[in-house]
Order: structure tokens, then C-alpha cells, then sequence
């Protein structure tokens, strides 16, 4: 098992997040043209349907609209999701072994916490 991660329109939205965060702090006056941007690619990516986002709402409270895009893209790119072929009696090794692992401790086992606790 490995994280799912981001690609493609995905991972420009992101790219676009961090950019509008970046601006925030050194030159605010980007911010309106960088929230029109991170709609556009919320759209393309088909990512505005999917939370039922207009683009009216969505740019009057953009903040608000930017928080919802960060948490759904950190809960795609946070999904567990099969790598490679195992076969059964062997181990993993390598790095498959230590994604693997990270895979089976990210969630809590009965009472055991998981390790990101």
C-alpha cells in the first residue's frame, strides 16, 4: 500500500494553493487573480461539482472556499492505495516494506493509536 498522492490537475490546484499562500505574504495584490485561478482549475478538475461549489459563494468567502480545497485534496493525496504485485509468503522489502508499514499504522488498532497520534 502506498498514499494515492496528487497528479495532473490535482496537483496544479495544489501548486496553485501554495502559490495564493505564498502571495498572501509577500504580495497580496495577486490574491484576486490567484483565487480566480484556483477556481478555473477547481472546475477543470471537476472538483467544484463534486463539493457543490458556486463560483459566486465560492469567491465572495474565498478563504473559506481555499480551506474546503485544501482539505479535500489533503484526503485524496492522503488515500491509501495499492503498489505493486505481492506475493503471497513474501515479505515486502525496501522501500515497499517502509510504505507498507506507514500504510498499516496510519489508522488505530483497537486501543493501539495509530503513530501519526
Amino acid at each position: 500500500m502506498a498514499n494515492a498522492g496528487l497528479y495532473e490537475d490535482l496537483a496544479e490546484l495544489e501548486n496553485l494553493l501554495a502559490e495564493y499562500q505564498a502571495a498572501t505574504l509577500q504580495d497580496p495584490g495577486k490574491r484576486d487573480l490567484l483565487a480566480r485561478m484556483i477556481w478555473e482549475a477547481a472546475e477543470k478538475a471537476e472538483i467544484a461539482a463534486d463539493l457543490n461549489l458556486d463560483k459566486e459563494a465560492a469567491l465572495a468567502e474565498v478563504e473559506t472556499f481555499l480551506e474546503t480545497l485544501h482539505h479535500y485534496l489533503s484526503e485524496i493525496a492522503d488515500t491509501a492505495i495499492a503498489d505493486g504485485l505481492h506475493i503471497l509468503g513474501r515479505a515486502p522489502t525496501g522501500e515497499a516494506l517502509v510504505r507498507n508499514l506507514v500504510q498499516m499504522t496510519r489508522l488505530a488498532n483497537g486501543e493501539v493509536p495509530s503513530l501519526r497520534r
